[in-house]
C-alpha cells in the first residue's frame, strides 16, 4: 500500500506490519488467501493506494478491506459511476474505496480518509494453477507485490518494509513432499 502525498504523482510506502499467506493445494489448483496489515503512522487522514498483481494465469475472486473496526466488500458498478461515488464520498470525509482493473491481473484499490493511527487489512483471494514439471510441484508467492513507478523509494515512515511474513502451505492428501526449497525455506 502507498499513501498519496500532496504532490501530484508522488506516493509514500505505507508501513506494512505483517503478511499472512495461506496456499492450499488440491490436485493442480492452488487457492491463495493473502492478508496484508498496514498502518497510517501519520497525524493526518490519508488516501491509500493498494496494488497487488495476481499471478498471470490466476483468477481473483475476493477482495475485502478492513479499516479500523470496519470491514467492507465491494459491489460492481460501471467505471465512471464508481469513480464519481468514490470522489464524492472522499470529498465528504467518508471512508470509501474504489477497485479498478488496470490490466487482466492487476487491480488497484484506492482508499479514502484513512485516519491517523488506523490499521488497514487487505485480504485477496485467488486461484491459480500449480506449476508441475516432471512430477515436481512449484509454488511461488511474490512478497514484494507491485511498486508504482511514481513511488518515492525514500519513504518518510521508518521501517516501511520491515514486516513479518507468515506462510502456510496446505497440501492435498495425494501430494507427497520430498524436499522444500526456496529463498524463505531454511
Amino acid at each position: 500500500m502507498f499513501f498519496k502525498s500532496d504532490q501530484a504523482g508522488v506516493f509514500y510506502e505505507a508501513p506494512i506490519l505483517r503478511t499472512d499467506v495461506k496456499l492450499a493445494v488440491a490436485g493442480t489448483i492452488v487457492r491463495a488467501i493473502v492478508r496484508q496489515h498496514f498502518v497510517n503512522p501519520s497525524s493526518a487522514r490519508l488516501e491509500g493506494v493498494y496494488v497487488f498483481p495476481l499471478p498471470e494465469q490466476s483468477a481473483g475472486d475476493q477482495l475485502v478491506m478492513e479499516i479500523g473496526e470496519r470491514r467492507g466488500a465491494g459491489e460492481s458498478k460501471p467505471r465512471e459511476e464508481a469513480k464519481k461515488m468514490y470522489e464524492q464520498a472522499a470529498a465528504a470525509g467518508q471512508h470509501a474505496s474504489l477497485v479498478e482493473s488496470e490490466r487482466p491481473n492487476i487491480f488497484t484499490t484506492s482508499v479514502a480518509n484513512i485516519g491517523p493511527g488506523e490499521k488497514i487489512v487487505v485480504e485477496i483471494q485467488y486461484q491459480d494453477r500449480v506449476d508441475i514439471d516432471a512430477g515436481t510441484y512449484r509454488l511461488r508467492f511474490d512478497r514484494d507485490g507491485f511498486v508504482p513507478a511514481a513511488a518515492d523509494q525514500a519513504a518518510p515512515f521508518e521501517h516501511a518494509r520491515q514486516a513479518q511474513l507468515q506462510l502456510r502451505v496446505q497440501l492435498g492428501h495425494l501430494v507427497q513432499v520430498e524436499r522444500a526449497a526456496g529463498p524463505l525455506v531454511d
